[in-house]
């Protein structure tokens, strides 16, 4: 099962929200001379995404919230 996240229903801003990415492999490079077009799968419950041009996977890992305290 696939999910697009919507970070406003989460209460939070993208660019203020903390990430960590692991076991990130990139399985084909993508010449960017030009405007591209990538889609992103992300599996909820485990945090697996993969990131498409057109057909092809040119990325996989794992993503999750990282909770970041101002204290």
């Amino acid at each position: 099962m696939t999910k697009t996240v919507n970070f406003q229903s989460l209460s939070r801003e993208m660019e203020e929200t903390a990430v960590e990415f692991s076991e990130l492999k990139v399985h084909q490079p993508t010449i960017l001379s030009g405007p591209v077009k990538f889609s992103l799968s992300l599996a909820p419950d485990s945090g697996a995404f993969e990131v498409l041009h057109g057909d092809s996977i040119v990325a996989s890992g794992s993503i999750k919230l990282v909770e970041v305290s101002l204290s």
